[in-house]
């Protein structure tokens, strides 16, 4: 069965998609024993730099960038164990929209709306090798993640407690529909959505409680049941890694999201 393929977003920074994504990554490919590849698609690299522990510009000519613009992720992945593989990005990535309507513009013809699907063609040759191909946007609307919306089966909404973030919610379910076609497009009409994650919540504030509360109220069919804390051990992750030897408060710092992850995998793998 090919990968099921999907994307972390919404157009707003500070929202966890990294943090998120790399643990959902670990915990796939650790305590579920899946084959999963994780998709670098912000230009920032901090998925990068969050999961294969080193300077971003070790990865230089050897990124997502230049998947996108041969077609074939194959030659760009890097195994960091034997379930999980990336593929990097570096800053260099923020110059694929100028690629895109310059150089790429015989390769992915605008009219066609081919320039969306440029990430959905690079992955197509390893959606067999892998069960989870996971994406990491960065927090704007742009090709990178409308890309990354046309190349994916599902996509979770990331909500932090915030007023800002829950009109962002609104408008990040108007692009979703955009791509599923709703305006006549058809980009990716089989694209779903698995939910909305309320992280980075505070239980020490009220006004986040009530604003979990209200994004529960606005979406009650699509958040997830679980509600990711803040956590200082998760924070630090970023500094400490995903090595259990070497990080001793990795099980606390991952604890949080085992409860998400397993929403996540009923509601995908429900087919």
């Amino acid at each position: 069965m090919p990968a099921r393929v999907i994307t972390l977003g919404i157009q707003k920074g500070g929202c966890g998609k990294t943090t998120t994504a790399g643990i959902l990554a670990h915990i796939l490919s650790t305590e579920y024993a899946k084959r999963v590849l994780v998709i670098d698609m912000d230009s920032q690299g901090n998925q990068t730099e969050y999961l294969a522990r080193c300077d971003i510009y070790e990865f230089d000519g050897q990124t997502i960038f230049e998947a996108l613009k041969t077609g074939d992720v194959r030659p760009f992945i890097v195994p960091l164990s034997e379930k999980l593989h990336l593929v990097p990005a570096t800053d260099v990535l923020a110059t694929f929209s100028y690629w895109l309507y310059h150089e790429g513009r015989n390769t992915y013809p605008e009219n066609q709306a081919m320039h969306l699907r440029a990430l959905q063609s690079a992955i197509a040759k390893v959606r067999e090798d892998y069960d989870y191909i996971i994406i990491d946007t960065p927090p704007h609307i742009g090709e990178q993640t409308l890309n990354s919306l046309v190349a994916s089966d599902y996509v979770v909404i990331m909500f932090e407690s915030s007023k800002f973030c829950l009109s962002a919610v609104e408008r990040f379910i108007e692009t979703i529909e955009f791509v599923q076609g709703a305006t006549g497009q058809l980009l990716n009409p089989d694209l779903k959505i698995a939910g909305i994650l309320r992280n980075l919540n505070d239980k020490r504030r009220s006004d986040m409680k009530d604003l979990v509360e209200l994004c529960a109220e606005q979406y009650p069919d699509l958040v997830f049941e679980t509600i990711i804390d803040r956590s200082a051990a998760t924070g630090r992750l970023a500094l400490t890694g995903f090595d259990e030897t070497e990080n001793r408060e990795l099980r606390k710092a991952i604890e949080p999201y085992h409860d998400f992850v397993r929403e996540l995998v009923q509601r995908v793998e429900v087919e």
